[in-house]
């Protein structure tokens, strides 16, 4: 796998990660906890970002099946990074 790609991967990760922690709002009652995920649904590393949602996805049932966090259930934002740093950039203010 070529290594921009991978630094791009972790780049993305640790940006969401950093927003989610610093801006996250709790969530009101009755509400759901929305995590933003950013993978590579298309493009030269599609297969790994695959394979990236479904361990998220099942993640994501196995929490909401032991009661969620803090009693409400998880739901999930994907957006697709397509590869490309300025797609990606986009993503992220979908999400944020």
């Amino acid at each position: 796998m070529n290594r921009k790609l991978i630094w791009l991967v972790v780049i993305i990760i640790i940006l969401v990660a950093g927003y989610f922690i610093f801006f996250n709002k709790k969530p009101a009652s009755g509400e759901t906890v929305r995590i933003g995920i950013i993978v590579t649904g298309t493009g030269p590393g599609a297969y790994q970002g695959e394979q990236a949602l479904r361990g998220l996805e099942l993640a994501k049932e196995e929490i909401n099946k032991s009661g969620g966090i803090n009693s409400k259930p998880v739901e999930l934002i994907i957006e697709d990074s397509k590869t490309e740093p300025a797609a990606a950039v986009s993503a992220m203010n979908k999400i944020g």
